[in-house]
């Protein structure tokens, strides 16, 4: 009985899952480029949820330069 429902639990607990999907999690910006894409879907259709995008440096604080996140906040 333990057993079952430790295993009952775990298959719940693992389709538990993200309403805001990305196509990548990191950029690598060419310098040469202009611009670069990031696409963000929301998987809910019934529930609307913001996305906030920033950048960071890599000691995880946020920049202001010299590059731009627009939007900064998507619905």
């Amino acid at each position: 009985m333990v057993t079952t429902t430790l295993l009952t639990g775990m298959v719940f607990t693992s389709q538990v899952g993200a309403t805001i999907a990305l196509d990548r999690t990191r950029i690598i910006f060419n310098g040469a480029d202009k611009s670069v894409s990031l696409s963000i879907s929301n998987q809910n259709k019934e529930l609307p949820y913001l996305a906030q995008g920033w950048l960071e440096n890599e000691q995880g604080e946020k920049i202001e330069t010299p590059l731009i996140v627009l939007p900064p906040i998507q619905r």
